[in-house]
C-alpha cells in the first residue's frame, strides 16, 4: 500500500530515534517518553533526592497525566523539551474521529455509540455489558488483528445496530465470535 504523509512523518522520527539511541540514548529525551522520564528521575537523584523518595514514584503517573495542566509530558512540551509529531488540532481531531482503516475505527465508533455499555477497552479487545442490571452477562469482542474491524468491514453494521445485542449478532454473522460470560 502507498505510504501516507503520516507514515513518512513517523518513519522519519523512527530513523532519528534509532540514530540518537545509537549515539547516546539521553539525546533522544525530546522524542521518547522513557528517556524523558529517566532524565527527570536522574535530575532528582543528581540533586540528592533519596531513591526511595515517593516523589520519584509519582513521576511516571504525573508524566502520563491526561490533564495538560498537571502532566509532566505537557510541561516538557511547553518548555520546548519534548517534540510532538502531531499538532494539538490533529490530536483533537483524531480523538473524536478514529482512523477508518484500523481496529481503532471499531473501538472508537462502538464507544461513541454504545459508551454506556462498555465495560473495558484495550488494544486487543472490547468488553460490553449484555442486558440490564449489575449482574448482567458480558461479552468480549476480540480485536487481535490490527488491520481488521475497519470502517469498510463493520461501519454499516455499527450504524445499523440499535443495541449492543444487535451489534454482537452482526459480528457473529460476519464471522467474528464474541466470547460471552456471566
Amino acid at each position: 500500500t502507498p505510504r501516507t504523509p503520516t507514515d513518512h512523518k513517523v518513519l522519519a522520527a523512527w530513523d532519528e530515534v534509532v540514530a540518537l539511541l545509537d549515539k547516546d540514548p539521553m539525546q533522544a529525551a525530546h522524542l521518547l517518553d522513557w528517556v524523558a522520564k529517566y532524565r527527570l528521575i536522574k535530575g532528582y537523584l543528581d540533586r540528592g533526592v533519596n531513591p526511595d523518595d515517593p516523589k520519584l514514584r509519582l513521576i511516571d503517573l504525573q508524566y502520563a497525566e491526561i490533564d495538560p495542566a498537571k502532566s509532566l509530558h505537557h510541561a516538557l512540551v511547553r518548555k520546548g523539551q519534548m517534540r510532538q509529531l502531531f499538532s494539538a488540532a490533529e490530536i483533537e481531531r483524531v480523538s473524536s474521529c478514529p482512523p477508518e482503516d484500523t481496529r481503532a475505527y471499531f473501538r472508537g465508533r462502538v464507544t461513541q455509540k454504545f459508551g454506556e455499555d462498555i465495560i473495558a477497552a484495550s488494544w486487543q479487545s472490547l468488553t460490553v455489558q449484555v442486558g440490564e442490571g449489575t449482574a448482567a452477562p458480558w461479552a468480549t469482542v476480540p480485536m487481535d488483528i490490527a488491520t481488521g474491524l475497519t470502517q469498510a468491514e463493520c461501519g454499516e453494521m455499527i450504524d445499523a445496530a440499535d443495541t449492543v445485542e444487535d451489534l454482537l449478532q452482526g459480528l457473529t454473522d460476519s464471522g467474528i465470535h464474541p466470547e460471552y460470560r456471566n
